[in-house]
């Protein structure tokens, strides 16, 4: 009899967890009103170059144990929290100054953005990615 009542007890509650991860992660997702992508890339040279391209953001040629910044302004048409991180090789390499941050309308934010170049790295590596901007309902 003891023994029915655990087993009803454990699996009552591993039912509630679970309702309420799934319900979590449906509100999550609803929050969610914009993902933007922007693409990234560095390469490491024996001379510092300059990219001055829009079209994505260019930290240019870096070389070995130097960095490159590349400030950016994000907008949002409604209040939102976004959260910004970087994926692709170049996130284990590159900072953002903030990744989790309030922009409204009337008050956009700017971030900067680090690329630093390894010592330990043959000349002419290459580093790419994205910068992915999640918007949320503020």
């Amino acid at each position: 009899m003891k023994t029915k009542s655990i087993i009803l007890i454990i699996a009552t509650l591993v039912v509630s967890a679970s309702i309420g991860v799934i319900g979590s992660i449906m509100i999550w997702d609803y929050n969610i009103t914009a993902v933007v992508e922007i693409p990234m890339s560095f390469s490491v040279e024996n001379i510092g170059a300059f990219n001055t391209d829009t079209d994505a953001i260019h930290f240019g040629s870096v070389p070995k144990g130097s960095l490159s910044k590349r400030k950016i302004k994000v907008e949002a048409e409604a209040n939102s929290m976004v959260t910004a991180f970087a994926v692709g090789n170049i996130s284990s390499v590159v900072t953002i100054s903030e990744n989790n941050f309030f922009v409204s309308p009337d008050e956009p934010k700017h971030i900067e953005l680090v690329a630093y170049a390894p010592t330990d790295v043959e000349y002419i590596t290459r580093y790419t990615g994205m910068l992915r901007l999640i918007f949320r309902r503020a």
